[in-house]
């Protein structure tokens, strides 16, 4: 709830812009601004603006006053003036500086409103014939898709989890996300420009048709009755503009899109007058980002069809798994813009192996065990395993890009089980991370393509090295009874090593595109890994990754666990703000006697905590789990490790002190963690690993 004076800035009422950043960027940049006021109230009153841009705490400009004007009761204003800055720094994805303009209402001579709206300074291009560039600089977009949910946390916003989330994707080598498929909180919009990830932001999921009952199709047309709405709108038109109005001024946001998978966008009458509306809307607020949609159509037949038409109305052009037909819509199309806007829908489940050798499409075999293969081999019908629909986004430079379908797992759709309400499914394996926010395999896969050498070096082994159950080790061995063991590496060159043996040393093939960029794949075409067969001897795998002069970059390890024999406990941080939102995911592993990670086991762990901190949530990421994500009836929280692990969510109360969550099992040693919320009390320093090596 927004509580203001009578006459007060409107919600989202500033614009703020610098149309020639890319011309000034080296000298003084003109930075525009349009302020609208409302008088609310019965009187007819004087009204003026003092703006200034800040940036780290410090006053850039000086207080900027507009002249006086007189508003009507019942009226609005809006006050247009400008401000020059010296070469301000460029928001990126690297560099993700933001500024402040701070505004300073007057009424009658008096303060009645302030607001500060966050800004960047950043330019756009998209070029038909070499896709996007940030800042005059060519970006190739490695995008995912997200889901609103957060696992066991629900669908509750979170700043730390979404932070937490955007690290580990950012650590992949992510520079872009498309919320999907309706906007998103104005919490994660603000940490995404934070961090420096671009931005999709997607006004729906359905127009008029709708595909659900009680779906966004119910009110698409229906007159809006919002008392901001303008006369004669549809929901469409104000929803779509209040989307538009609140996120023009973040520097993260580069696209909007109009619709996913929108069937009745087909090119007949109603669509073609529906997509005219909708672009009207939006060009009326914001003309200087990209509107797209998320097309499916394109994936059938040859893609051509009605909804062509459609498509040529936008900026640029989203393919939803239509990666074979790409260079027939480019040759129908040499003017479109083109990018992958949906991709992949790879299954996996992490930690589970089937069978590599064999690329599975939709297998829910009852040999399957509700799980998908974390070799990546497993897939939709409508999909690409992740190398498929990487090695057609790579080898294009008018294909700006992709974006994965998903980042993370979610709650709901559980393909190949959808819909198979007789089965234990609940959330989907289309995820490169688990719900519980652990990383499957394809997470080192697009890491090893898409961060560099000389920024991140990383080694990574698959699979773990427990075979000693049988029907696992049948699932996996090849037709000599070896196992292939696969390392991805970002380095030259790769030397495994089982109980200090060496299996020899391998090396990336380089290879570049037909635009000459670069890159490297492995003994086979398409293979982003090196691959030993090996029978299995229990013991120790170590890969050793070298770069080009020989020299050691990386290393990377999987050991035989013993017996299961205590519980580890582990996180990135010790210490939560005391602010009652802040969260900790606490790790919990069942390690044997040595202190190795045991990955053929589910032990039921109980938790319990101490202190100015609660649990608010516990998973392990298995999709067939129907365990509860919160507590039980009695209070009391539980949740057996999946693959042997799983995570706990620990959330601070508003006040400082000392957390301690303790976790036990039958059978093993028990563990304990310690959390401090606010400074209350010295800590020693904590040396941290790079968030996501498990």
């Amino acid at each position: 709830m927004l509580i203001t004076d009578s006459v007060h800035l409107d919600l989202y009422g500033i614009k703020i812009e610098s149309p020639n950043l890319k011309e000034q960027r080296d000298g003084w940049v003109e930075t525009q601004f349009e302020s609208k006021v409302s008088n609310d109230g019965s009187q007819y009153v004087s009204v003026y603006l003092e703006q200034s841009i800040w940036y780290d705490g410090q006053q850039l400009s000086d207080w900027q006053a507009t002249d006086s004007v007189m508003i009507k009761s019942g009226e609005k204003h809006h006050f247009k003036q400008s401000i020059l800055i010296f070469q301000p720094l460029l928001w990126d994805i690297d560099h993700p500086y933001l500024y402040q303009l701070k505004t300073r209402l007057y009424k009658n001579g008096i303060l009645v409103d302030e607001e500060e709206e966050t800004f960047g300074y950043c330019y756009m291009d998209w070029q038909v014939d070499k896709g996007f560039f940030l800042n005059g600089r060519w970006l190739k977009i490695h995008g995912f898709c997200l889901h609103h949910d957060y696992g066991s946390l629900g669908a509750v916003e979170n700043r730390s989890a979404a932070e937490r989330r955007f690290r580990q994707m950012k650590e992949m080598g992510v520079n872009a996300i498309r919320i999907t498929h309706n906007p998103a909180s104005s919490n994660l919009l603000d940490v995404t420009a934070k961090m420096g990830l671009l931005i999709q932001e997607e006004a729906f999921d359905t127009w008029y048709g709708g595909k659900k009952e009680y779906d966004y199709g119910r009110f698409f047309e229906e007159e809006a009755t919002h008392p901001e709405a303008k006369a004669g709108n549809f929901w469409s038109d104000y929803d779509l503009r209040t989307m538009i109005e609140r996120g023009k001024n973040n520097p993260a946001i580069f696209m909007w899109s109009l619709g996913n998978e929108v069937s009745e966008a087909n090119g007949d009458v109603h669509s073609l007058k529906t997509i005219k509306r909708l672009l009207e809307r939006v060009k009326e607020v914001d003309d200087s980002h990209f509107v797209t949609m998320g097309m499916d159509q394109f994936r059938f037949g040859d893609g051509s069809g009605g909804h062509e038409k459609i498509a040529d109305l936008l900026d640029v052009v989203g393919l939803n798994y239509s990666e074979d037909n790409i260079d027939g819509i480019r040759k129908r199309h040499p003017k479109w813009r083109l990018y992958g806007s949906e991709t992949s829908s790879a299954t996996r489940t992490r930690d589970s192996y089937f069978h590599p050798a064999k690329e599975w499409v939709g297998d829910n075999r009852r040999v399957r065990n509700f799980e998908q293969s974390d070799y990546g081999n497993d897939r939709v019908p409508w999909g690409k395993t992740a190398t498929a629909s990487w090695i057609a986004d790579r080898n294009r430079l008018d294909y700006a890009g992709q974006f994965i379908w998903t980042g993370v797992d979610y709650i709901g759709e559980p393909t190949p089980w959808h819909n198979q309400n007789d089965t234990p499914v609940k959330s989907s394996y289309f995820g490169i991370v688990d719900t519980a926010g652990l990383p499957k395999n394809d997470y080192y896969l697009y890491q090893s393509q898409w961060v560099d050498l000389d920024q991140q070096p990383m080694v990574h082994i698959l699979p773990h090295w427990n075979w000693e159950i049988h029907k696992s080790y049948q699932q996996v061995v090849d037709k000599y009874g070896d196992i292939p063991v696969r390392v991805y590496s970002n380095a030259g060159s790769v030397e495994l090593f089982l109980n200090g043996k060496s299996q020899g040393r391998k090396t990336f093939q380089e290879k570049w595109t037909s635009d000459g960029r670069k890159y490297q794949e492995g003994e086979g075409s398409g293979q982003f890994y090196l691959e030993w067969h090996l029978p299995y001897q229990p013991g120790e795998l170590r890969a050793v990754a070298y770069n080009h002069q020989c020299q050691i970059v990386a290393e990377d390890r999987v050991v035989t666990a013993g017996k299961p024999a205590k519980i580890g406990l582990h996180a990135e941080k010790t210490q939560l703000g005391p602010e009652g939102q802040d969260l900790l995911y606490l790790y919990f592993d069942v390690l044997d006697k040595d202190g190795n990670w045991v990955p053929s086991v589910s032990n039921q762990l109980h938790f319990k905590i101490e202190g100015p901190a609660r649990i608010v949530g516990v998973d392990n990421g298995r999709q067939a789990s129907r365990e509860r994500y919160k507590a039980q009836k009695n209070g009391r929280f539980k949740r057996k490790a999946f693959h042997g692990r799983g995570v706990l969510l620990v959330q601070s109360l508003e006040q400082a002190g000392l957390v301690r969550v303790k976790a036990s099992a039958r059978g093993l040693e028990p563990a304990s963690f310690d959390i401090l919320v606010g400074d209350a009390l010295p800590t020693q320093p904590v040396k941290n690993k790079r968030l996501f090596e498990i």
